[in-house]
């Protein structure tokens, strides 16, 4: 029985190990002054951060059709899959995992489980590795979503903002919080926890880093941790290095750039940290 994994691109999964651990991941959209780009296909994450702060309207994301997944299953099953598992963010955060369902149900060459969550960035990246690897130790289904449903809710993500004004202008926050954020040096720090979206504030950039180093180690022995980045990498290796004391031995280090599902509200220069607490 062979059972592959298959996800979008908001999970932030590194190419190398997609390809390595033979997880498919499907781009989402972004899209802006009339015009669709395949997240890391048409545009890449760079192109993306260097445009934001000049386009006039706000970019908003959107999930591929429903033959888009279909495609994608179907060419699974010609490979040889007998089921599939398709993970991707739950309706809380965005449409992926209802259209990813319509698809499914319209599949009949092998049966697919689509599993949504908090599937955000690296926080999906890692349950994507975590199942594709017990398919290939040969895992059953049940034993995968078993699996799943134990790991999730052991992640976190917490990022610090260089402004508030990317959250502006996508509505999150008013013109006057954001005016008066820039004024008194006022950052937010986003949390994501499962699929719900949280987020307090702290002033300069230090602090907004020093509050994302405690949130971390406040949730005790890792087992997993990444580093998160809006085209900050020189931002994001100074936080991998002081966080250096956080990472579990002998743990390869991922540090991604950021999903425009994420980065269009949160801007450039951004940095963060996904953790897995230890079981």
């Amino acid at each position: 029985m062979s059972i592959r994994i298959v996800t979008d691109s908001a999970c932030d999964l590194p190419a190398e190990v997609a390809a390595e651990l033979g997880i498919t991941v499907i781009p989402c959209y972004i899209n802006v002054d009339g015009q669709s780009y395949r997240d890391g296909v048409d545009i890449t994450r760079r192109q993306f951060y260097e445009r934001l702060p000049d386009w006039k309207a706000s970019p908003t994301t959107s999930a591929p059709g429903i033959d888009v997944f279909r495609t994608a299953y179907q060419r699974l099953a010609d490979e040889g899959a007998s089921q599939i598992i398709s993970l991707h963010l739950s309706q809380r955060l965005s449409n992926l995992a209802n259209i990813a369902s319509l698809a499914a149900d319209a599949f009949h060459s092998v049966p697919v489980q689509v599993v949504p969550g908090g599937f955000l960035t690296l926080a999906g990246g890692f349950v994507a590795i975590a199942a594709a690897r017990a398919a290939q130790a040969g895992a059953s289904l049940n034993e995968i979503l078993e699996l799943i449903a134990n790991l999730s809710p052991r992640i976190y993500l917490f990022a610090g903002l260089s402004t508030l004004e990317f959250l502006r202008r996508s509505g999150r926050v008013s013109h006057l919080k954001a005016r008066l954020g820039a004024w008194l040096d006022i950052l937010p720090v986003v949390k994501l926890h499962l699929d719900i979206i949280d987020m307090e504030t702290a002033r300069t950039r230090t602090r907004v880093i020093e509050r994302v180093l405690r949130l971390v180690s406040e949730l005790g022995p890792l087992e997993d941790l990444g580093v998160l980045h809006t085209n900050a990498p020189e931002r994001a290796a100074a936080l991998a290095a002081s966080a250096a004391q956080l990472f579990p031995a002998g743990k390869a280090v991922h540090t991604v750039d950021v999903t425009p599902l994420l980065g269009v509200h949160v801007g450039p220069n951004a940095v963060g940290l996904v953790a897995v607490k230890q079981a």
